[in-house]
């Protein structure tokens, strides 16, 4: 399975959120004059480690959400159907997860982009101004092509951020056993 099939398959939000960007949505780093001076001369843009920055808990908080879904009563009907396409499909990922979760919190790096709309064209989102922006604020454009696509070439990987809590969670998890219950359909010889 390639990276971009296993993306559209537990994709469920990421989905809507990259063909918006394909289809013109635009990007935007909010930051100092001084560093997005720095970004345009050395044409880079640096990642943060999540474990140092001001919302690193929140890999915590994911990780909480996700283990509440995944008992949860949808989150069991998910593990049998798992179960049914291969009889170690359910041990193996939670394995793979299981072996990941450390590495999710200490190998994690950041950059904050945000989705822009047009009607933000002239003054931008002005949370995110007064969040990162400092005394004297930019807003750096972006076109997302780098961000939308999917390779295993340099094992980076760009997502966007899903703000759910655990209720959320819990009713996404049918949506996954949809997008597996088809996906096995596809593959399954006439």
């Amino acid at each position: 399975m390639t990276a971009d099939e296993l993306l559209r398959l537990v994709g469920i939000e990421d989905d809507a959120r990259r063909n918006r960007l394909a289809q013109g949505g635009r990007l935007v780093h909010y930051t100092t004059a001084e560093a997005a001076y720095k970004i345009i001369c050395n044409k880079e843009i640096w990642l943060r480690s999540a474990a140092v920055m001001n919302d690193f808990s929140e890999i915590d908080y994911g990780l909480k959400c996700l283990k509440s879904a995944w008992d949860s009563p949808n989150g069991i009907a998910l593990q049998e159907m798992l179960d049914r396409l291969h009889p170690s499909l359910r041990a193996d990922l939670t394995n793979l997860f299981d072996g990941h979760a450390e590495n999710l919190r200490t190998d994690t790096y950041l950059t904050s982009l945000s989705d822009h709309s047009d009607n933000e064209d002239n003054f931008g989102r002005l949370s995110m101004w007064r969040a990162y922006g400092g005394k004297v604020g930019v807003a750096l454009v972006l076109n997302p092509s780098a961000f939308s696509g999917t390779t295993d070439a340099m094992k980076v990987f760009s997502s966007p951020v899903l703000y759910a809590d655990e209720q959320k969670l819990h009713c996404m998890v049918p949506e996954l056993d949809r997008s597996f219950a088809g996906f096995r359909r596809r593959n399954e010889p006439p």
